[in-house]
Order: structure tokens, then C-alpha cells, then sequence
């Protein structure tokens, strides 16, 4: 990616497109494109656990609400079993420390299962059934755990989005809305004050 006077040059490899501006929405690689930031991320692994239950039917949609519950030594989500590939429970708070998006371990080992299962064992025994699937993530979480939705300080065409610290997915739309108007506006309506790249220091 190359800023020039009239565009943003990002080269794709086998060509280069050309742009008014761009949205910077790489996840746990936004340090690496936004260098001034990287100082104030820090990447977690986290494991995803889907769990057959031993008595399936109070874990069904419609039965089981999705859920996050915040324990004096967890913070513990799930979701009923919407597809019938298990009831899905993960901890939110901070797993394996990564220095780097591309040195994080895709493939999780049986121990990444020991939060949830300790969870479970304690408030819903009869979801330990055995493990049905596992999956790990990357949170790529701010000191203040929120969301970093601004133009960069040196280039005012480039939209920073990034990070969300693990709960992003959750307000995607009017994150759009918002990644949208300043794109094509650099402002927008909505108060995202708290969101500035600014508030680091």
C-alpha cells in the first residue's frame, strides 16, 4: 500500500488498484500496516469448544439462551446448539499470548479445552458430554478492551478498524455504517470520540 498525492496505490501482487481511500480492517495484522499502533496491542489465542451434552435438549435453541457469564476467575460465553455440531462455549478472557498474527497456533491441543471445562463442570455439568470440535481465534485486544474506529493520524485516507478485542462481531453493522461515512466523508454522525486513535497517547 502506497499513499500518493492524488490516491492510495495497494499492490495485489499480480496488479495494483487504486483508491480515494482505504479501509484498514486486517484484524491481528493491523500493526504490521499501522506501525504507531502496534506498541498498544497485544494478541491472545483463543479457544472455541463445541460440546456434545449429555442430555442435548436443555442445550436447543429455543431452551438454551445465548449467554456470557463473568465469574471471579472467568468470563465464559455460549450458544445453544443451532446446527447440531454441539453447543458452543469459549472463554473470553485472555488466552496464550501471541507476538505475532502469523506465530499463533492454529491447531488446538486438548489442555486449551481446561477453562471451559472447568466452567462447565461447575454451572452446567451435563453440557460435558465430550468434546465435539475445538477452534482457536485471535483477539487483537486494546489496554481499555475497546474498539479502535478512526482516520490515521498521518493520512487522513486511511480508515483505521480495527482492533475489537474479541467482540466485534457484535455491533458489525453499525461498525460498517461508521468504517462507511468515513471513507467517503471523514466524519460521521455517530459519537465515536471514544474510539480514537488519540486516546492512547
Amino acid at each position: 500500500m502506497t499513499p500518493t498525492p492524488g490516491h492510495i496505490a495497494i499492490d495485489l501482487g499480480d496488479r495494483t488498484i487504486e483508491a480515494g481511500a482505504v479501509i484498514l480492517g486486517t484484524g491481528a495484522w493491523i500493526g504490521d500496516l499501522v506501525p504507531a499502533l502496534k506498541r498498544h496491542l497485544r494478541l491472545t489465542r483463543q479457544t472455541l469448544c463445541w460440546y456434545r451434552p449429555k442430555t442435548p435438549a436443555p442445550f436447543a435453541p429455543g431452551k438454551l439462551p445465548v449467554f456470557i457469564v463473568e465469574s471471579e476467575d472467568d468470563a465464559v460465553y455460549g450458544f445453544p446448539d443451532f446446527a447440531g455440531t454441539g453447543f458452543k462455549c469459549a472463554s473470553h478472557r485472555i488466552g496464550p499470548v501471541q507476538l505475532h498474527a502469523d506465530d499463533a497456533r492454529a491447531t488446538p491441543a486438548a489442555e486449551d479445552a481446561a477453562p471451559t471445562d472447568r466452567f462447565l463442570a461447575r454451572f452446567m455439568p451435563e453440557a460435558l458430554g465430550g468434546l465435539a470440535a475445538m477452534k482457536t481465534c485471535l483477539y487483537t485486544r486494546t489496554p481499555d478492551e475497546d474498539f479502535i474506529l478512526d482516520l490515521a493520524p498521518d493520512d487522513p485516507r486511511l480508515v483505521i478498524a480495527s482492533p475489537c478485542s474479541g467482540h466485534g462481531f457484535k455491533f458489525a453493522s453499525v461498525i460498517g455504517e461508521i468504517l462507511a461515512d468515513l471513507a467517503t466523508t471523514g466524519t460521521t454522525p455517530h459519537d465515536i470520540s471514544r474510539l480514537s486513535f488519540a486516546r492512547f497517547g
